[in-house]
């Protein structure tokens, strides 16, 4: 390519959903995209790593013709009713015979993790385009090993996902889970590694250990069966905030600590009027974080009766009237707060 080549991108980011899934290239395991975006030869893809994260992970610039190294740098802006979420520039170099670039969106720039809801959101980026003129130094040893590093890892996982299948496992299960009229085979190896609860349930003269059958209770099929896939994959599907709270559950039982953090963040990105009430009461019971998140999103809230009017709001009052209490004193106190601040 000679000279420089602008161009700008104006879409919009629909939901993900399973007609978008890639499932053919092993380096975006579990991933999402979005097609359609030609502009003169170049394309652009939006990444999700897992299906209930809003916000793409990654934007990937592609391009159709691979000869030459180019340097592409630019900005882009997610904007969610016509509020910029996050503004992020990037300059990346890309190398002969490469067919895109990866831009990791960096979630420290969203200036909002409680107001941009769910998509469509619209992404616009200024593009340019130049030859490579030794504008960007070579990339350091140790990015090139983490870049190593990381696909060697979605590799494992791939591999690791494979055995939750009596179809494609190549190695025999040592142990079912037993969950209503369900049983799930898996690996004591497995769950041990993950979870100190499974680890010490196999490391000790129990009734589990010594039948290889393990009875799992106060958890549905659906959930578990999310939760083992997690344990060997480290990747959870498309979830509704009802099967989302209940992994946190789980995760939280069985103490997988990285999962219950997922959870979290997933629920954070999709609280709602109509469900905050109902992470407000899953919080209290596992989590403080959630459960101070929801909190805080209640006492921004302008009018309290938007939340007294839903179900979950009134199944909580009846369930745990003192955690109600608490938030009707807590949002009393934050109006108070404001007030002082406006009169000084």
């Amino acid at each position: 390519m000679s000279g420089n080549n602008r161009f700008t991108i104006d879409c919009q980011i629909p939901e993900p959903s399973e007609h978008m899934k890639i499932s053919t290239n092993i380096s975006q395991l579990g991933s999402y995209y979005l097609t359609g975006l030609d502009y003169n030869g170049w394309s652009v893809v939006c990444l999700w790593s897992y299906e209930s994260s809003p916000v793409p992970e990654s934007i990937e610039i592609r391009r159709k013709i691979v000869v030459g190294e180019l340097v592409i740098e630019g900005k882009l802006t997610l904007l969610r009713n016509d509020e910029a979420i996050l503004e992020q520039n990037f300059l990346q170099r890309m190398r002969s015979g490469s067919t895109f670039i990866d831009i990791k969106l960096n979630n420290a720039n969203l200036r909002s993790r409680t107001s941009f809801g769910r998509p469509p959101f619209l992404l616009k980026a200024h593009v340019e385009i130049l030859p490579d003129q030794g504008t960007l130094p070579p990339m350091p040893p140790i990015y090139r090993k983490m870049k190593k590093h990381s696909t060697c890892l979605l590799h494992l996982a791939s591999d690791f996902a494979q055995l939750t299948s009596p179809e494609t496992s190549c190695v025999p299960a040592d142990v079912h889970l037993k969950c209503g009229s369900a049983s799930i085979p898996a690996h004591k190896a497995i769950l041990g590694a993950r979870s100190p609860v499974f680890a010490a349930m196999f490391a000790n003269p129990m009734r589990e250990s010594e039948e290889n059958e393990v009875d799992i209770a106060d958890i549905s099929v659906f959930v578990l069966r999310a939760m083992v896939y997690y344990m060997y994959a480290a990747v959870i599907g498309k979830l509704s905030v009802s099967s989302t709270l209940g992994l946190l559950v789980a995760a939280d039982k069985y103490q997988v600590g990285r999962l219950k953090r997922i959870c979290c963040d997933s629920l954070k990105e999709n609280v709602s009027v109509e469900n905050v009430s109902m992470l407000l009461d899953t919080g209290d019971a596992v989590s403080k974080d959630l459960k101070s998140f929801a909190m805080d999103y209640i006492c921004d809230l302008p009018d309290l009766s938007a939340i007294q009017n839903t179900e979950a709001w009134k199944s909580l009052e009846k369930s745990k009237p003192s955690l109600a209490v608490e938030v009707l004193t807590s949002v009393l106190k934050s109006r108070d707060e404001k007030i002082k601040k406006l009169k000084t």
